[in-house]
């Protein structure tokens, strides 16, 4: 199906993995005067990416927190303690129409005047767990009962901390690893899951999005060994 073939549309939402979200560039075709298109995607730059194919003032950006356990071809069951975030990516656009039709959907949406605090305090758990977890094959569960791996996940951690300041972007680390550690099961993250299967990673959406912020090659160094391994498996497969 190619967007000739579809309907005008209010709303899009953008799914794709990163390294893919400047092929939705089609959609453009049919998306209606004063819609919305929104990222829910992993890592930072996708918004970035739409706004330069959209406009600053169509673009929406959120975060996505549903951990989800699949019981049988589908059938998944929902993890407890989901919710998603979503805001405009230009500050004085009004997008709430937008997560008032997520919430008629009966997803857990909150709506956010700003939604780079969400995206960067995402980034920081795809950051420590997703990269972590493709490297060594664990899963969430698994990742919490290796100490260390916890050191080396709480540096990263702190290294995004770092770069989202840098970004202008204020996080508090101490506060996502709270909760994220409230909430661990034994999910096996994306990353990971792409990793098995031989697909190409997120790298540069992920690590590569905290390195982008780095002063120099010695800086921010957890993440960027990490970036450096999982880069060479992708480069490995002719990715």
């Amino acid at each position: 199906m190619i967007p000739s073939d579809l309907h005008f549309s209010e709303l899009v939402i953008v799914l794709v993995k990163s390294y893919s979200t400047a092929e939705v560039e089609p959609v453009k075709r049919i998306l209606k005067d004063g819609g919305v298109v929104l990222t829910l995607q992993n890592g930072i730059g996708n918004a970035e990416t739409l706004v330069d194919i959209f406009g600053e003032e169509k673009v929406g950006a959120g975060v996505v927190h549903y951990g989800a356990i699949g019981l049988a071809p589908g059938v998944v069951q929902e993890g407890g303690g989901s919710f998603m975030a979503m805001g405009p990516w230009k500050r004085d656009v009004s997008m709430k129409w937008v997560s008032d039709i997520l919430l008629r959907a009966g997803l857990n949406a909150r709506y956010v005047e700003d939604p780079r605090p969400y995206l960067w305090s995402k980034l920081a758990i795809n950051a420590m767990v997703n990269t972590t977890a493709a490297m060594t094959g664990f899963n969430n569960a698994e990742l919490m009962a290796n100490p260390l791996l916890v050191k080396l996940m709480k540096n990263i951690g702190r290294e995004v901390e770092i770069a989202a300041s840098r970004a202008g972007v204020k996080i508090d680390f101490n506060d996502i690893w709270e909760k994220f550690t409230g909430n661990v099961r034994s999910n096996i993250p994306s990353m990971l899951q792409d990793n098995m299967a031989g697909r190409k990673m997120e790298v540069d959406a992920i690590p590569g999005a905290v390195l982008n912020f780095a002063k120099d090659e010695s800086d921010l160094p957890c993440t960027r060994t990490l970036y450096a391994l999982l880069k060479s498996v992708d480069l490995s497969r002719g990715y």
